[in-house]
């Protein structure tokens, strides 16, 4: 062998052993539930409105613990994707990956619950005199001028970053709310809140309209989103022990961003 190459040869680095690769480690049992879980919600398993099976049942098809299954339906429930209520069992209201606002709705409290856990941002106030068809809905005289405030709710995340606008909302005052507007910009919870506090109205009933409807071409500006995509209006009345109608709420929100759960139970004797 020529000298030149057996130096050569002498000075090559030795081949380099190969590593060995660390296995990856196991995640905890409740974690690959929570995630096993989660695909079958995504997959239509387990579809919006419906109830996942109960912790006792988990706990036989996966031969795992109480706490096992407990700790993976926590995992859906910081997720968003759950909602659990004794008595009622586990039901899932949104699917992962997907930014969806959804409200359960079983009584009073929870329909106003909405304005605690979103935020109203007013960007217009001022008057509108009423037509005929919001002077019907309204039970007022067409023509009469009513406060007005339009604006964008948003919903904030678990971890504090604000998501996309969940709606487009119009908010008519009745006019014996003399000064209200001077609280709309200002206020730190709902406007009903403000009617109550301020002015001394209770709130003793809530009336709500569901519609679908297609977004026009300023309300898709004001969400991002396309003009004529699916949407859905809800319409709600706040009414005085009286009867009348003090503050009325008009919420346009495109259809993937916000849904409704309503539990319904059969009265005694029915």
């Amino acid at each position: 062998m020529p000298a030149a190459r057996a130096a050569a040869l002498r000075r090559s680095p030795a081949p380099a052993r190969p590593r060995k690769r660390k296995a990856p480690e196991a995640l905890p049992r409740y974690r690959e539930l929570g995630n096993q879980l989660m695909a079958d919600i995504a997959d239509g398993v387990y579809p919006i409105g419906g109830f996942l099976p109960p912790e006792l049942a988990l706990c036989r098809k996966y031969r795992i613990s109480r706490f096992t299954a407990r700790e993976a339906l926590r995992q859906l429930l910081e997720a968003g994707l759950v909602t659990r209520r004794q008595g009622s069992g586990t039901q899932v209201v949104a699917v992962p990956g997907k930014s969806r606002f959804v409200q359960e709705v079983g009584s009073v409290q929870d329909l106003t619950q909405y304005a605690h856990t979103t935020e109203f941002r007013v960007f217009y106030t001022g008057k509108v005199a009423l037509n005929r068809l919001l002077a019907r809905q309204f039970k007022a005289k067409p023509g009469e001028e009513w406060h007005f405030a339009a604006g964008i709710r948003v919903d904030r995340g678990r971890d504090g970053n604000e998501s996309r606008p969940i709606c487009v909302s119009r908010v008519y005052l009745n006019p014996v709310l003399k000064g209200i507007e001077d609280h709309l910009r200002t206020r730190e919870g709902a406007i009903y809140e403000v009617i109550e506090k301020v002015f001394g109205h209770r709130l003793a009933r809530v009336e709500q309209h569901i519609s679908a409807v297609s977004l026009d071409r300023d309300d898709a500006a004001s969400l991002n989103e396309r003009h004529g995509a699916p949407a859905l209006r809800t319409l709600r009345l706040y009414h005085d022990e009286s009867g009348r109608v003090l503050e009325a709420s008009d919420s346009i929100h495109p259809g993937d961003r916000f849904g409704y759960t309503m539990n319904l139970r059969r009265g005694p004797g029915s």
